[in-house]
């Protein structure tokens, strides 16, 4: 396998059920997860690990404090490195629509991006404020520029023009999508790349993902007979 995504869904509605006050703290508990799986894509040595965070429209339909609680965890986090990325050789990667992103988290992903390019061990793709149709439309936007300014000929479209111009480029679709959070949706995450993907959906929520839950859905993935319509 090359590449897993996690919808990294529930964490909202596992802080709910725990009795919190505040529902959105329920982030700050998905951290063990987000560990556990760069720790098992390293382990499998799967090449590109995509985690889903947030969707654009929903967070756009978010309150100001919870925004404002989302920037700061992820500047606790990627500021004090908690994942470790140079450590273990991890190449990290910010997808989304980045025009709602403050200054101070962008300067701090350029840094993180810039700093981390070079390393092969695992490529972290996080997706936040991400949507697979918004990808799609600003693709395509992309392309239609290009042709009106000359630099491109409709007839040279490939599909592979087209990847390149997608936020997540063309790197490799993912076979395997995880999604927790006890729904079985997609809900707008890689719709481009997802033609030909394996899904599980595991009876859980986020924070509570470990290696058993990851290790069965693998398990399912090796059994599954992947032929391309063919």
């Amino acid at each position: 396998m090359k590449h897993l995504g996690l919808i990294m869904d529930g964490n909202r509605r596992w802080a709910r059920e725990h009795k919190f006050q505040v529902a959105f703290h329920g982030y700050n508990y998905a951290i063990d997860a987000i560990k556990t799986a760069i720790e098992f894509a390293i382990e499998k040595k799967i090449e590109y690990l995509s985690l889903f965070a947030l969707a654009l429209d929903n967070f756009e339909k978010r309150a100001s404090e919870e925004k404002e609680y989302l920037w700061d965890l992820m500047i606790q986090l990627f500021g004090s490195d908690a994942f470790e990325l140079k450590k273990h050789g991890i190449c990290i990667k910010f997808i989304g629509d980045q025009t709602v992103f403050p200054s101070k988290v962008t300067e701090l992903i350029k840094t993180l991006e810039n700093d981390t390019k070079d390393l092969t061990t695992l490529h972290l793709n996080i997706l936040f404020c991400y949507g697979g149709k918004q990808e799609i439309i600003a693709a395509t936007k992309k392309l239609a520029e290009d042709v009106s300014n000359g630099k491109l000929n409709p007839i040279d479209i490939t599909e592979q023009k087209f990847r390149q111009a997608l936020w997540c480029g063309d790197i490799p679709d993912p076979e395997l999508i995880i999604r927790t959070g006890k729904h079985s949706r997609l809900s707008n995450f890689l719709t481009f790349q997802s033609t030909f993907t394996e899904f599980c959906f595991p009876d859980c929520y986020w924070p509570d993902l470990n290696k058993k839950l990851l290790e069965e859905c693998f398990i399912v993935y090796t059994k599954a007979q992947r032929n391309f319509g063919i």
